[in-house]
């Protein structure tokens, strides 16, 4: 049995912007999880690879799958450290809009490669639902297939695990005291009555929670 999906790339591209529209209109809606996940172990990786190999026979299914799903996990990693060192920063907003603009990037350029290679048959899928390791291929592909297949979900049931129920870690409150310029360094050792000193306290909440905080300076008792 095997199915066909008109205009996947074009699909791939609506479901990003719909996600981007749901993360800035409604955070709190169902949608940005359902969405959010594919686009981040998905959609990437799919552009990407169509980007690449416009032809639908240049890879099998199986390195299809392996590559998209692989190259999507590369592709999000890196676009996060390159965040991370630029004015921007790494936050919901610039990760968001920066993998959304890679994805509609990369899957114009795919259905553009598609179109001129094959004009008539653009932009159109077809999925075997036959199991990898059924068939008439000898007997080893059919098991390394199925040993990637099984890798695959592996993978992504535990992506998938991590971002539902991430790991917490220590809790716990920072507290600091600097000098007046901001390092550790410098402290006023002594003052004598009618002189100011200046120094900086920090209090940093990690509890994961709201606390409340109270800080007493006591001289001579």
């Amino acid at each position: 049995m095997k199915i066909k999906i008109l205009n996947e790339l074009l699909i791939l591209i609506l479901l990003t912007v719909l996600l981007v529209l749901v993360i800035f209109l409604s955070p709190s809606s169902a949608l940005r999880a359902v969405l959010g996940l594919p686009a981040l172990l998905l959609f990437p990786g799919y552009a990407l690879v169509a980007a690449l190999f416009p032809g639908r026979n240049m890879l099998g299914k199986v390195e299809w799958v392996a590559f998209t799903l692989g190259i999507s996990i590369a592709v999000v990693s890196l676009i996060g450290i390159i965040l991370n060192y630029t004015t921007w920063g790494l936050t919901l907003n610039t990760a968001l809009i920066a993998n959304a603009v890679f994805i509609v990037v990369t899957a114009v350029v795919a259905g553009y490669r598609r179109y001129r290679r094959d004009k008539t048959n653009g932009f159109i899928i077809r999925v075997d639902l036959k199991l990898p390791f059924t068939g008439t291929r000898c007997l080893t592909d059919r098991v390394i297939s199925g040993m990637l297949v099984l890798m695959i979900a592996g993978a992504a049931v535990t992506m998938i695990y991590a971002c539902a129920a991430p790991k917490v870690g220590e809790k716990f409150t920072e507290f600091y005291i600097l000098g007046p310029d901001g390092r550790a360094v410098d402290y006023t050792r002594e003052l004598v009555p009618g002189q100011e000193g200046d120094v900086i306290i920090g209090i940093v909440n990690r509890e994961r929670e709201a606390a409340s905080y109270r800080v007493t300076v006591e001289i001579d008792g």
